[in-house]
């Protein structure tokens, strides 16, 4: 309950959905699958940074648990330094189809952001690894959030109750007046 006249200001933002994204904690909340292996050190000029090695194909990679929630927008920002092969955030088709975010470019640092949306609600993982082969690659940071809902193109015709509308069908009584409808 808020105190009459005090003011509250929403606030839109969403809370961060991957743990230790900026690997501050080492590899913890990290898990390495098959022929993956991740350590995390200074790469690339940067500091607590993972090393994320692929040495197989498919189901080698890091993952960490995610709550998809279907229909759900999330944005994902992932900051990476491509040593070799190519890289890839993804998920199983079941719960988000198709990559996240991708790229083949090798020897310098980029940011790639993009959307993704929940297929199903569940329990799943959110993968970091190569998009086919051996791949090496550095993560300085990846982010996760919920696309906040955006109000659209208003709907409403003369929801502002202009005088003289046509918009409106008063019944009853019921009259515009200053804006109004009474």
């Amino acid at each position: 309950q808020v105190a009459s006249g005090t003011t509250v200001t929403p606030t839109y933002g969403s809370p961060e959905l991957v743990t230790n994204g900026d690997f501050l904690n080492g590899a913890t909340d990290w898990v390495a699958e098959n022929a993956a292996t991740i350590t995390v050190g200074t790469h690339e000029g940067k500091s607590d940074v993972a090393d994320i090695n692929v040495a197989a194909s498919e189901q080698s990679r890091v993952k960490q648990p995610f709550n998809f929630v279907n229909g759900v927008k999330y944005q994902i920002t992932v900051e990476v330094f491509l040593v070799s092969g190519a890289f890839r955030v993804d998920a199983v088709n079941e719960d988000a189809p198709n990559d996240f975010v991708s790229t083949t470019t090798i020897g310098s640092w980029q940011t790639l952001t993009g959307t993704f949306t929940g297929a199903r609600t569940n329990s799943g993982n959110i993968f970091l690894r190569g998009i086919s082969g051996v791949s090496q690659f550095y993560v300085d940071s990846i982010s996760i959030k919920e696309v906040p809902y955006v109000l659209g193109k208003e709907e409403v015709v003369d929801g502002n109750f202009p005088t003289g509308t046509t918009a409106w069908q008063l019944i009853d009584g019921a009259t515009i007046s200053d804006n109004k409808a009474n």
